[in-house]
């Protein structure tokens, strides 16, 4: 409306300047107030609209903050890792690996199990097991089925701290017993005893010793042990005739390895 008006006006003084006629001097004033008014307005909207150009960039720039912060967040974490081995993908398992051993090794499982196979891979021994009392004299019963070893329910179970000892027969008339080849056994084999849900207990043999069995030694077999331990107990050495039996026992001494439940 403003541009319309003053369009007419400098036409029209255009028009009585060419037909020389006079221009009122209130009229020259009010054209110089219109421009005067449309410069400010003119001003103004430019300035406006520079403001809203730098105002309608904070947003821009500030969304930039986000995405450039992630970039920096490493350099934060990165202190607790750098106080230790760092752990690649590949590593993960062997460290699980490393920690289940370690908590197994801290916290073991001393629960015993009832004895009822025993399985020796090395001798190839693998035999029911039964329960042995004493004899009347104090002694040691035996299996009466030379084919099977025995438990001496006495003392530990297999798998509880202490000693539990197994014996068996090295021979029979009628050829070798369950124990015979205990003999051929070495530093390391593995001794499995298992009961009737098929959890396991693992030993590993440490030494074997010959004594007379006159010169038995109790303590050593029978003796307290912090951990399980085992003992595996035949004949040797010379056969006497006259008593019919051997002079000698052959004792094996087993330490504990783990326990193994079936899941």
């Amino acid at each position: 409306m403003t541009q319309l008006l003053q369009h007419k006006l400098q036409h029209k003084l255009q028009h009585r300047l060419r037909h020389k006629h006079l221009v009122p001097v209130w009229l020259l004033l009010y054209l110089s107030f219109l421009s005067g008014m449309m410069l400010g307005t003119t001003v103004g909207m430019a300035e406006r609209m520079a403001t809203g150009a730098v105002n309608s960039a904070q947003p821009v720039a500030n969304s930039v903050s986000p995405v450039a912060a992630p970039a920096a967040a490493p350099a934060v974490a990165a202190s607790p890792v750098a106080a230790s081995p760092a752990v690649t993908p590949a590593d993960s398992g062997e460290l699980a690996a490393s920690q289940t051993v370690q908590a197994a090794e801290a916290t073991p499982d001393f629960s015993g199990i009832d004895p009822t196979w025993i399985h020796i891979p090395a001798i190839e021994v693998n035999t029911h097991v039964i329960q042995l009392g004493l004899n009347a004299d104090g002694t040691l019963q035996v299996p009466e089925d030379f084919a099977r070893a025995g438990w001496w329910m006495g003392g530990a179970r297999p798998g509880e701290p202490e000693a539990a000892v197994v014996v068996g027969h090295f021979d029979s008339t009628s050829g070798p017993a369950a124990f015979y080849r205990l003999r051929e056994l070495q530093p390391g084999d593995e001794i499995q005893i298992m009961d009737p849900t098929e959890q396991a207990v693992r030993f590993k043999v440490e030494r074997l010793q010959q004594v007379p069995k006159d010169a038995f030694p109790t303590d050593a077999v029978y003796g307290k042990t912090p951990e399980p331990t085992l003992r595996l107990i035949t004949c040797a050495g010379r056969f006497d005739y006259r008593t019919r039996h051997y002079q000698d026992n052959l004792i094996v001494f087993a330490s504990f390895i783990n326990k193994v439940v079936k899941e």
